[in-house]
This record gives C-alpha cells, structure tokens and sequence, in this order.
C-alpha cells in the first residue's frame, strides 16, 4: 500500500483480479480492518460483504447510512465473532447476522520434524498425481492409481504417517509396471517460474485499465483523505449494560437512555459502594472523564459533566462573555461622564456677577 511505503502495484494487480477472475471461475478474499484500505475497482466488485463489530467510524457511518440505524446498532452490540454478512443472493439483499465458530483444531505450531514429513509426501504426491496425467495422455487406465492415491492423501491429512508408508510401499511399484508396460519413464515435474518481462507486462496492462476506470471516474487527480480527529461524544466503544438490559455504546448514547432510566436501576449501578458509570467512561472513553464523574450523585449531576466534558471551553467563554459586558457597561459610563463633563460651561468669568450666574447654570445641568 502506497500509504505505508508500497509502490502500490499490488493494488494495480487486486483491482484487475477482481475485474477478471471470475470469467475463469476464481474468487478473491480480501480482509482488512476498514473497508477504506479496498479503493477503486475493488470496492465495485465485492460481492459478499461480511463486517464484524469495529469502532472505525467511517464504517459505522456507512453502515448507518446504507442500512440503516438499527443494523448499526445490532453490529455495535454484537457479540465477538458475530459478524453482519451481506449478499444480494440471500435474505432479499438484506444484511443478516452470522456467529462465527472457533477452530475445532489446535493452532499450536507443528514440530520442525513433523512439517518436514509433510512436505516430504506431499511432493511424493505431486509426483505420483503427475505421472497419472501422463498415464492418461498414453491411454492407460488409471481409476485403480488414482483411488488408491486418494487414500493416501486423506490418511496424510489425518497425521497417520505409519499408514500413508504402506500405501505408498504397496502404489509406488504399480506405477513403476505400468511404465515398464508401456516401455517409457515418467517425466520428472518442475516448477515453471514466470518470467519478470511477462509480470511487467501484466502490471502495465493493470495501470492503464486503472488509468481507464479514472477517467471513466471523472477522477483527475488522487486526492488524500483526512481523517477527522476523534468525536469522543459519539465514539463507539465497548457497551455499559444497565440491570433492566439496556445498554449505552458511547457518550451520545448515555445522555439519551440517562433521562428516562428507572432510580433503582441507577441506584444499583451508582451509589456509595460503586459508580459504574464513571468506571466505564473512565476506561473507554476518557480518564479524566471518569474522574469527573465520580464525583456525580444523580443523573442530573452526570449530564451537566458529560456537557461540560463535551464543551470544555464553554465555562470560559461565558466569563470572558460576562467580563466583556462589564467593561462594556464601565466604558459607557466612563463616556457618559466625559459628555457630561464637556457640557459644563469652563467659561473665565469677567466679574462676580458672572461668576455667580455661571455657577448657577452649571449647578443646573
């Protein structure tokens, strides 16, 4: 991927994959932790969607948008392993849900000595399944070979190597008389490499089929997505379930089941013992959120923090606000005073007649 340092011609090649393989009966698994990672073709060729729970907010937005609020909510809540799957062929084009199992097997790495037994009879297998295409190609019958041979590969698949030793002791020479039959030997199998001219070739050929879905895009140029930085209010997290079942996924979630939440399922979760919901927003969403929190006794408390959490510079602006009117409301006195000073008459009176009369009219105003 070009975004970690690629050249991006692994893309060029997926995107063609898709757009071809299905004329020869191929199928591509594509995997990844946000569905942005697929661009181009690819996301025009995916046939069967299948989305586990995710936080990515781009995802859930789609999900949302595309199916809706309550298929966004069920993936949320879901269980680990739950996944909504998607197909136009199944349930009307409607997502639906499906619970994945665990392996059955054991994931423990195989010993170094039991991998090399492995590969060992796998490539006796390869060999013996090649040499019955050129047994096939000389008119020989081999439905007797080729069911034998089965046996073996399902025994090789259980493990049971002392049993795949006796099958093969007992084909090996079959194969060896019908050669003999026929008075020819058995071609040995290679590995035929692709030459670095022919995947050149096969990489031009997907840059310009790329070139030619752009232009039929209306896309000049490649534009690089931001991310928006995290809404803390709306982040999707791990749910907080209430005793009555109800359960709140984020911030946004909490305000709106808050209201309307019986006291004594309140009070089981938050009281003098414990305040499990300042636990859980300290823990998913923010620390110092859940520190705020536990100061809170009610659901009124907790609203006016999760607002103030939401908005922290909110308090401020409202005391620089008031601080403003109130130099507002001194300059316009300060003003008031200098207009009434200036009417004042400042006049040198002549004599202490004038005097008198001045004072008078300015005792007046």
């Amino acid at each position: 991927m070009p975004k970690f340092g690629g050249s991006g011609e692994g893309f060029l090649q997926i995107e063609r994959a898709c757009r071809e393989f299905r004329k020869w009966g191929f199928g591509v698994m594509l995997v990844s932790q946000v569905l942005s990672d697929f661009v181009g073709e690819i996301k025009a060729n995916i046939n069967t969607e299948v989305q586990m729970r995710t936080r990515d907010e781009s995802d859930l937005e789609r999900i949302k948008t595309k199916y809706g609020e309550s298929f966004l909510q069920s993936l949320i809540k879901a269980s680990v392993g739950t996944g909504m799957c998607v197909n136009p062929a199944h349930n009307k084009g409607s997502p639906y849900f499906v619970a994945f199992r665990p392996i059955l097997h054991s994931t423990r790495r195989l010993p170094d000595d039991v991998l090399d037994k492995y590969n060992e009879y796998g490539e006796k297998i390869e060999d013996l399944e090649y040499q019955i295409e050129q047994l096939e190609t000389e008119k020989v019958d081999t439905f007797d070979l080729k069911m034998e041979l089965k046996l073996v590969k399902d025994k090789l698949m259980t493990g049971n190597f002392s049993v795949v030793d006796i099958y093969l002791e007992g084909l090996l020479p079959r194969f060896e008389k019908q050669w003999q039959t026929i008075g020819k030997k058995p071609k040995k199998k290679e590995l035929e490499l692709i030459e670095e001219k022919e995947l050149k070739q096969s990489l031009s050929k997907a840059a310009e089929e790329r070139k030619k879905w752009e232009k039929e895009q209306g896309v000049k140029e490649k534009t690089e997505i931001k991310v928006a930085p995290e809404n803390k209010s709306t982040k999707i997290v791990k749910p907080l379930t209430f005793d009555n079942g109800m359960s709140v996924s984020s911030l946004k979630e909490l305000k709106e089941v808050l209201p309307n939440l019986e006291e004594d399922v309140l009070k089981s979760h938050l009281n003098d013992n414990k305040n499990d919901i300042a636990d859980w927003a300290g823990k998913e969403i923010d620390e110092a959120l859940g520190n705020i929190l536990k100061k809170a006794k009610n659901k009124e408390s907790i609203l006016n923090e999760i607002g103030r959490f939401e908005k922290p510079g909110q308090d401020k602006d409202k005391k620089s606000e008031g601080k403003e009117q109130e130099d507002k409301k001194q300059n316009i006195k300060k003003d008031g005073m200098e207009k009434k000073d200036t009417s004042i008459i400042k006049t040198k009176p002549k004599n202490k007649q004038d005097k008198n009369q001045i004072a008078k009219i300015n005792k007046k105003k």
